[in-house]
């Protein structure tokens, strides 16, 4: 499986070496960002987001998601099972789906 693993290393190496690499010079960068348009629905705030989720869920969130923490140490810090946290964000998580229709 190594020597299999390598020589497909090897191919993909070889077949994109070829490949031009298109510099652009940062001066253009700021014209070429210009063009790019944000997707719909991208001026939500994270706040409007979690405005549904319970305050403790959105700590859960925070914690887990932002400052990465895992759920044990999350568990630890809020006094909690380290599955109810797990519930918990599971819960917020489905919360933030429905409302965003997905």
């Amino acid at each position: 499986m190594a020597i299999a693993a390598f020589r497909i290393t090897d191919a993909l190496r070889k077949a994109y070496s070829g490949f031009n690499r298109e510099t652009v010079d940062i001066h253009d960068l700021e014209e070429i960002l210009a063009d790019v348009t944000e997707p719909e629905g991208a001026n939500e705030s994270i706040h409007e987001i979690l405005s549904d989720v319970p305050s403790r869920e959105q700590k859960i969130l925070t914690m887990m998601h932002v400052e990465g923490y895992t759920a044990k140490e999350t568990g630890e810090r809020l006094g909690m099972k380290e599955s109810a946290v797990k519930v918990a964000a599971h819960r917020a998580i489905k919360k933030i789906r429905e409302k965003m229709g997905a």
